[in-house]
């Protein structure tokens, strides 16, 4: 069996292939998030994490109102001050307000528990005491901490092995080009002098 001799359409063919493919790889790189988490998904894990059982707060703060009015408008401007102070602290805030249904609510930055044994118009502030990663229990402030502390280490892994493996991927299809653009130039002249 003859082998097959490439002509300049299967060069050209296989030019155009590797360089779509490279030029993908390039803009997949670029476009690829440079971090694999931030501080805020941190933080989210550990309210999510936390439990809001009795025996797991810690009090903080209370915060009593003279009206309904002023007590809703705490539960958004007050608690909003308390959740800055938490995060500045390492802390996840636990919320609880009056209630006579007990149930507790994620609201994503802190938890709010409604309680029947809170007074009318009053805000308790806590903090969780741990946070519970299925059989590891850690304290709050040492999460977030290490957290904190492992962030870069975790995005520059993440980024050194994303490079390693684009650069893995990127080498075949260079080769590709640097063996198929010179058959077509040299097929384009060879032409060019023919005529």
């Amino acid at each position: 069996m003859k082998p097959i001799k490439d002509t300049l359409p299967s060069h050209w063919t296989k030019t155009i292939l590797y360089g779509v493919f490279l030029l993908v790889l390039i803009l997949g790189y670029i476009f690829l998030p440079k971090q694999l988490m931030n501080q805020v998904q941190i933080y989210d894990i550990a309210v999510s994490s936390v439990s809001t059982a009795d025996d797991n707060l810690v009090a903080y703060d209370i915060k009593v109102y003279g009206t309904q009015k002023r007590f809703d408008e705490g539960l958004t401007s007050d608690v909003a001050l308390k959740v800055e102070e938490a995060k500045a602290q390492n802390q996840v805030l636990v919320v609880k307000i009056p209630g006579k249904i007990a149930k507790t609510e994620n609201k994503g930055e802190y938890h709010i528990l409604v309680d029947n044994a809170v007074p009318e118009l009053n805000i308790e502030y806590y903090f969780a005491r741990s946070v519970n990663l299925g059989s590891i229990v850690l304290p709050t402030n040492t999460f977030l901490t290490l957290g904190a502390d492992m962030l870069p280490k975790v995005n520059t892994i993440y980024l050194v092995t994303v490079s390693i493996i684009a650069l893995g991927l990127a080498i075949p299809p260079s080769i590709g080009l640097a063996r198929h653009i010179p058959e077509v130039v040299r097929f384009t002249k060879a032409k060019k002098e023919e005529a």
